[in-house]
């Protein structure tokens, strides 16, 4: 009998640990952050699922990554992924991305720089054939940094205590029985 109390408790306590560490909510990085090559991470997603990668210019989306090269495109077990995806070069200024897998997305504002080189110079008069592009310019200072991530929802948060006080109550009451059973 106190070892079948002994074993209902852990698996209470570990049921309890288990719960919190799936409590996360999904994170979402990039680097670098000032690139139109970058490595996208996520954590926190739906397992095993297909991930969705979308740039949006405000509430429009303006691309969609759908040769971005990941684990077979999809979270894996624990609903973690990772992605290099290249943004076209004619995209510049601030966007934000978004990581979707069936219900679950989270977004994150990023900052591409330009990369048009300076106009080459006109003709004579205005007419003729256009002459050579410049050179392009020097690389600018680098951007600041990105907005940070949102907090926890408050439902995961007491979730997360009330699985702890659960636990803690499972395991002093563990102790209570077999103290009464010798």
């Amino acid at each position: 009998m106190k070892k079948l109390l002994f074993l209902i408790a852990i698996t209470v306590l570990a049921m309890a640990l288990i719960s919190i560490a799936n409590a996360d909510v999904p994170s979402l990085a990039v680097s670098p952050s000032n690139s139109h090559i970058i490595h996208v991470t996520g954590v926190g997603f739906n397992a095993s699922q297909t991930v969705k990668l979308t740039l949006y210019n405000g509430t429009e989306s303006v691309y969609n990554f759908t040769e971005a090269i990941t684990t077979d495109g999809a979270t894996g077990d624990l609903g973690n992924f990772t992605a290099i995806v290249i943004v076209p070069t004619i995209l510049n200024g601030t966007y934000n991305l978004t990581a979707s897998t069936s219900t679950v997305s989270k977004t994150i504002s990023l900052a591409f720089p330009d990369m048009k080189g300076p106009q080459g110079i006109a003709g004579v008069n205005g007419t003729g054939i256009q002459g050579e592009t410049g050179e392009q310019g020097i690389q600018g200072e680098q951007g600041p940094q990105g907005v940070a991530g949102e907090d926890a929802p408050e439902w995961v948060l007491m979730l997360a205590a009330i699985s702890l006080v659960v636990s803690i109550v499972a395991f002093v009451l563990v102790l209570v029985l077999f103290k009464v059973s010798k």
